[in-house]
């Protein structure tokens, strides 16, 4: 078979080289070299985020002889990502950049991926501690002429007679350590025993304690709880971004990576379990404590980080009607998918919902328990795909909202994850009209501190930026720019497109002015008309005009402005004080399942008894989304915040 023609290609300034077959992409060079640049559309062109510039000229160091002609023609969706200065000086999309000679690449600050700060924590919680995994400490009597039982016999009869454990099974790896061990240890030992069903592992002596990993697999973040089963404390928290992120920053590019590639569902698979073996590791070394320690795990996720988990395609997912393979619990021994933790563990999946609705919000709910109160709930576990919950202890009804990943930094001229130096809140003074930023990584606000300058807008600060433009009368209600007002932040670009300037070039990171523009604020109401939407249809199916309380999951949640949040119209209006932002509820959720096995029982109830509610059965669905475009609604009341909209505040 005939090679491909290979090129060289040197990354600046990491001064990094490799050679690569002729046709590749720019974004391939940089993943298989590990140099981390933003990518949220999953390498299709139609974020724009992965920006890179073609040096001309020659670099002796490194005999290349760098020319923009090696890569493949700017195609048309380059061109309308790019300014025509950035046309101008060679900038490309290295996702849409093909290879075809000897190139040299600089890669801007603001294209990097830089490190996520990822949410661990939740409520604080009482756990009932009653874990599915028990380790037992018996003494049994050695064989003789007249006791010839097989070892297996005589240590399952010990555990029956003692600890009335019946009709025991066993782990593989049990037969195998059995006869050594037992003699080894003058017959006394430990028996770890699985959900009183199955004898998972043996131990020498006694030892009775034990360990679990509740993990919160997201599209995005990934968090691991190590707690101690019989205790329930938790004695590590490690978390990650989830390395997917590489091939598509929401669940409907890796859909279509694992369509367009082969081997793409197992390359997704390979490269989440890499994580959890990662995180394994390092849990471990913190507690100081044996991976061969932990017995079981239990992992929530939605249903295609679920699917993908578990190496199965989720292609039929992203098809009307929109089937999983599965929706009832499961559980997985750890050696069937590698991971690095006791091989006979048991690794529990909480039951789907839907294609759409997955076991993490399963684990919110069962964190939140709205289906033991009387008081009308609306859950919301905002992302790339917002999950919505409506109800309480007589019936949950819930639906999945698509919002686009706006929320995320996608579709948003300067959108960033939630990293150090992007913009997190923002205050606009209604009568100078200037801005104070929030920037993550400083305690203070700039431009009064000007530490940690800004490079980008994470996505509590779109939400705060656009309704403080609403509060202080820079656009109205239908989202456009009034340009009468008397401030110099208000300007039009060089394409003649609206845009108030947060930070001027001289003060960012990236040395160009941040700014919120018109298709910003566009895709803003887009994406939270589409939860709201969900919402006011879940009430109007379950026959109720208000919510008794909002409950926002989820590091999303967790750190938007509640007041803004009203403000844009992202929900229904709710006093401020039943608003509750409750930080990681999923990972709440598998760490309750982990230490409590009857909440798996109460988690399989929700998820057979919640009734889920499609957008397209509604035939009001397109004329309530135009109206909740507005900001913030165009015919419901915001009593709550009325008195902040500058047409209710004129003196």
């Amino acid at each position: 078979m005939r090679k491909l023609k290979e090129h060289k290609v040197l990354f600046l300034p990491d001064d990094k080289e490799i050679k690569i077959a002729e046709g590749k992409t720019v974004l391939d060079a940089t993943r298989e070299l590990g140099i981390e640049i933003q990518s949220i559309c999953g390498g299709t062109g139609a974020c724009g985020k992965c920006l890179i510039q073609v040096k001309d000229g020659e670099y002796t160091s490194h005999n290349i002889n760098s020319s923009p002609d090696h890569l493949s023609p700017l195609n048309n969706m380059e061109k309308e990502h790019m300014s025509p200065q950035e046309l101008k000086t060679n900038y490309r999309l290295a996702c849409l950049a093909g290879i075809y000679g000897d190139v040299v690449i600089q890669i801007p600050e603001d294209s990097r991926l830089y490190k996520h700060v990822i949410l661990e924590s939740g409520r604080k919680r009482d756990i009932i501690v009653n874990s599915a995994i028990q380790s037992y400490y018996v003494e049994l009597s050695p064989p003789s002429l007249q006791d010839q039982r097989g070892d297996l016999e005589r240590l399952a009869k010990k555990l029956q007679d003692i600890h009335r454990l019946k009709d025991l099974g066993e782990d593989y790896q049990v037969l195998q350590k059995l006869p050594c061990r037992v003699r080894k240890e003058d017959w006394r030992v430990s028996a770890v025993i699985w959900d009183d069903k199955e004898i998972c592992d043996l131990y020498g002596g006694k030892k009775l304690d034990a360990y679990g990993i509740a993990v919160d697999l997201g599209t995005t973040t990934i968090a691991a709880y190590l707690c101690e089963l019989t205790t329930g404390n938790c004695v590590s928290v490690k978390s990650t971004l989830n390395p997917q992120i590489d091939y598509g920053e929401d669940v409907i590019t890796r859909i279509n990576y694992c369509i367009k590639n082969r081997k793409g569902t197992r390359q997704l698979h390979r490269a989440v379990i890499s994580a959890f073996n990662q995180l394994i590791e390092e849990l471990c070394a913190e507690a100081n404590i044996n991976n061969n320690d932990i017995h079981e795990m239990v992992v929530a996720g939605n249903t295609i980080m679920h699917h993908l988990f578990l190496n199965i395609n989720p292609d039929p997912i992203g098809h009307s009607p929109f089937p999983p393979a599965l929706k009832k619990p499961l559980n997985i021994k750890a050696r069937d998918l590698n991971l690095k933790i006791n091989p006979g563990a048991n690794v529990y999946l909480p039951p789907l919902s839907s294609g759409y609705i997955g076991a993490d919000n399963i684990a919110v709910i069962l964190a939140e328990e709205p289906y033991l109160k009387e008081e009308m709930h609306l859950i919301i576990d905002l992302g790339t795909n917002a999950e919505v919950v409506v109800g309480n202890k007589d019936q949950l009804l819930c639906t999945s909202s698509p919002t686009g990943p706006a929320f995320e930094g996608a579709n948003i001229s300067f959108g960033m994850r939630a990293a150090e130096a992007a913009i997190e809140k923002i205050r606009i003074d209604p009568k100078t009209l200037e801005p104070s930023l929030k920037i993550i990584g400083s305690d203070k606000w700039f431009p009064e501190s000007k530490k940690i300058r800004p490079r980008g807008l994470a996505g509590s600060g779109i939400i705060d930026g656009v309704a403080e433009l609403r509060k202080a009368g820079l656009i109205d209600s239908s989202g456009k720019f009034i340009f009468n007002r008397d401030t110099e932040r208000l300007v039009k670009d060089d394409r003649g497109r609206s845009q108030y300037v947060l930070a001027w070039a001289k003060d960012t990171k990236i040395k160009r002015d941040i700014v919120i523009s018109q298709q910003d604020i566009r895709s803003v109401q887009l994406a939270k008309a589409a939860v709201y939407v969900g919402g006011r249809m879940l009430m109007e199916q379950l026959g109720i005009k208000e919510i008794d309380r909002i409950i926002l999951a989820g590091a999303f949640g967790n750190y938007i402005d509640k007041e803004n949040a009203l403000v844009l119209g992202l929900f229904p209006d709710c006093p401020l004080d039943k608003i509750d932002s409750v930080g990681n509820a999923s990972g709440d959720g598998a760490r309750l399942a982990l230490l409590n096995k009857d909440k798996r029982k109460e988690a399989e109830k929700v998820a057979l008894n919640i009734l889920h509610i499609e957008k397209s059965s509604d035939p009001d669905f397109q004329e309530d989304f135009f109206q909740a475009l507005a900001i913030p609604h165009a015919e419901d009341p915001f009593p709550t915040v009325e008195n902040l909209l500058p047409e209710n505040n004129k003196k």
